[in-house]
């Protein structure tokens, strides 16, 4: 995983591995959010592995080898939360006291490991559902809410194998009625990919309970 400080000017970008002394040579699904001004992931979300990195740049000839270490500060456990559930979105603040992200996990396959550690299922092409959580916007960052698995709906139809790959990166969360009551209405604006071939958007409107986050 790389953290990237963008520029117009091409000279002054800078770039930093993030770096996990129990992780793997290929890592994925890493959630980021940042609280206070640190820069935490979450490194798992079944259990909740919540990391928290030294963020500095390098420059040439002047090495740190502290820049971009991560050190583990939370595991919690959620109930109900399937150990398949992989990150999508980065971690964004819906109210006062809680962020939002988005996951996934595959529906309806039989899993092998590869040389990576990564579970795939040879032969088929993975049907992603979507889970929406909620987690508590302070430490130890646990879990609070997940939503009922969902997908969003099919772009190329005709039973098109490419729609069972949905892939949410992107989330924007705003609460548009009743801000921090309890019948407060939220709209979740989602970013996704299908199929590794189009871009697209989807809004998702309503309260924590319909939202299945309460």
């Amino acid at each position: 995983m790389w953290l990237a400080k963008l520029d117009p000017d091409p000279s002054k970008q800078r770039q930093v591995r993030l770096k996990f002394h129990k992780g793997r040579a290929v890592e994925k699904n890493w959630v980021p959010f940042v609280v206070d001004g640190e820069l935490y992931v979450a490194y798992s979300l079944c259990p909740h592995v919540i990391l928290r990195c030294n963020v500095c740049f390098p420059r040439k000839g002047d090495p740190n080898a502290r820049c971009g270490v991560c050190e583990r500060v939370h595991n919690t456990t959620f109930p109900g939360c399937a150990e398949r559930l992989r990150g999508g979105s980065p971690l964004v603040p819906l109210d006062s006291t809680s962020l939002i992200g988005i996951a996934h996990t595959y529906d309806g396959l039989e899993y092998t490991t590869d040389d990576l550690g990564t579970e795939v299922a040879p032969g088929a092409v993975p049907k992603y559902v979507h889970q929406l959580y909620r987690v508590r916007r302070v430490p130890p960052f646990d879990v609070l809410a997940l939503s009922p698995p969902f997908r969003f709906p099919d772009y190329f139809g005709s039973g098109d194998a490419r729609d069972k790959l949905q892939y949410a990166m992107g989330l924007r969360a705003r609460a548009v009625a009743a801000a921090g009551s309890a019948s407060s209405t939220y709209e979740l604006e989602v970013a996704y990919g299908v199929g590794d071939c189009v871009a697209l958007m989807h809004t998702l409107r309503g309260s924590l309970e319909c939202l299945g986050l309460e």
